[in-house]
């Protein structure tokens, strides 16, 4: 008689292998997930950063085309005075408001301006922490700020005026500064002959 030597029966895999390995990839999943979700928070302030800024943009803007526009009204032949204090005003006053020609260079800007004017729009909310007001109208950390210079006279007579804006967003860390040279002509023009 013949003897077979017997064979050892089906090899398995060492027991607990699948769930080592099932726990591995949970592991890595939820790793996974939470640099997802961290990433998605880090895009929210950047992108709530980005809308402050804007803000803080827009505001210079309106500070920068109220202080052209309060000089194309006839307010350029305004004698230019020391600005060592900072005026108020608001939209509603137009230009009765008091509004200054400076004779000094803007110092560095700082949060908020010792100099020049404070300006406030129509529908611009002032409140410290920004944020919605009950409205719904974005509240702004500080009224825009306006500051006007006097730099002289261009070759062709127009007088030189340097108009700064600065607007700020829901902080006052916020701070976007726009500047222009603006150039107005006054005389006179005669439209007939004699």
């Amino acid at each position: 008689m013949k003897r077979y030597a017997s064979s050892p029966g089906p090899k398995h895999a060492p027991r607990g292998f699948i769930l080592v390995l099932s726990l591995l990839l949970t592991v890595l999943v939820a790793l996974m997930a939470i640099a997802m979700l961290r990433n998605v928070g880090l895009l929210e302030k950047k992108a709530g950063n980005a809308a402050d800024k804007q803000r803080a943009f827009q505001a210079a803007q309106s500070a920068l085309a109220f202080g052209e526009w309060w000089l194309s009204q006839g307010h350029s032949t305004q004698a230019p005075v020391a600005c060592s204090t900072l005026l108020t005003t608001n939209a509603s006053q137009g230009a009765a408001a008091p509004v200054q020609i400076c004779k000094d260079p803007l110092p560095l800007p700082v949060t908020p301006l010792t100099a020049g004017m404070t300006y406030t729009p129509p529908n611009l909310t002032v409140a410290t922490g920004g944020g919605l007001d009950a409205s719904g109208n974005t509240n702004y950390a500080l009224s825009p700020q306006l500051y006007i210079r006097s730099v002289g006279y261009a070759a062709d007579g127009r007088a030189l005026f340097e108009v700064t804006g600065v607007g700020y967003g829901g902080a006052p860390t916020t701070m976007a500064v726009v500047q222009s040279t603006f150039g107005v002509t006054t005389g006179t023009t005669s439209l007939g002959r004699l």
